[in-house]
């Protein structure tokens, strides 16, 4: 008997060893960022913090191949000093280490936006916060809301703020590939049918982008979760947020439908290096022990082998 809708995904092959990533937006980049850091890939996560609007998403990617650092006119100050272009995990009590924080980040991803084949860009909400002097924001940091207006971007608002940023990426970087996703996360706004229109505008967005470009492709984590886990015990206490099972499901769908066939196979070998890494004994002065470390250590060095071997492929 089966119990839910199961989701067809396309395979576009788009994720392999030999590329740079970044991942950009909400919650779907930074659990999908994480585990690619954790499987040896190499790429960068959300060096902004997590963002939620596609508007703040653009700014950020059209900052970083301005390659400008941040100053201190660009922060604003609420009991600690703030970005509203970053999260407030960024922000601090001092102004020098508020920027510290954002443009050490920031100068690592900059300086290396050319060599990034691959952007992973999550969209979770329509809705934004307008500043009269800073314009949409990325996050408000608790400044009182009169300061702000919220509204709704539309379909056609992103899609051709989009377009002009995709057209900027594949000016910059010839084999560049973007790869969607919506976030999973429920909206919850006071008006309930706004959840729903919430994500359907990302949703119509993104179709309209991946169609229109070759080199945009989509992957449904949002329909996964929705769908294929259509059930409460699949979300954490909140009753919004994805739980650590339903991250792990989304991740084997996403490498089934965007790896390559050699990437999962090393992804498998390096899956398990990481247990026997993890892996502590009861009798660490055993003869035994002191083997598997040997072996652990000779499994480590042919993967880094091969991943370098695979890096400096790509870069000839």
């Amino acid at each position: 008997m089966q119990l839910s809708t199961q989701i067809t995904i396309k395979r576009n092959e788009c994720i392999d060893y030999k590329k740079t990533f970044l991942l950009l937006g909400s919650c779907f980049s930074q659990h999908i960022g994480n585990k690619l850091l954790e499987h040896k890939f190499t790429g960068y996560v959300n060096p902004f913090g997590i963002l939620y609007n596609p508007e703040s998403i653009a700014k950020v990617v059209y900052r970083l191949f301005q390659c400008k650092p941040f100053s201190k006119h660009e922060l604003i100050y609420n009991n600690l000093w703030h970005s509203f272009m970053h999260h407030g995990s960024f922000s601090n009590k001092s102004a020098e280490q508020t920027l510290y924080n954002i443009n050490s980040k920031y100068l690592d991803v900059a300086q290396n936006i050319h060599k990034i084949n691959t952007f992973i860009i999550t969209f979770g909400s329509s809705w934004v916060w307008q500043h009269p002097q800073y314009g949409i924001v990325s996050n408000c940091h608790k400044i009182n809301n009169n300061l702000f207006v919220q509204k709704r971007l539309t379909v056609e608002y992103i899609v051709q703020r989009w377009q002009q940023l995709i057209n900027k990426i594949r000016s910059q970087i010839n084999d560049a590939t973007i790869l969607f996703t919506v976030s999973p996360v429920k909206y919850s706004p006071t008006i309930p049918l706004y959840a729903h229109t919430n994500k359907a505008i990302l949703l119509l967005a993104i179709e309209k982008l991946v169609k229109n470009n070759s080199c945009a492709h989509y992957f449904p984590a949002y329909e996964i979760v929705t769908d294929e886990l259509r059930d409460y015990r699949y979300y954490t206490s909140d009753m919004l947020h994805p739980s650590d099972v339903a991250i792990e499901y989304v991740w084997h769908k996403f490498i089934q439908g965007c790896f390559t066939a050699d990437t999962q196979k090393l992804l498998k070998r390096i899956e398990i290096l990481n247990k026997n890494l993890a892996h502590r004994s009861l009798h660490p002065d055993s003869e035994a022990y002191k083997q598997f470390i040997l072996n652990v250590k000779t499994q480590q060095q042919e993967i880094e082998t091969i991943l370098a071997t695979l890096k400096k492929t790509n870069c000839v």
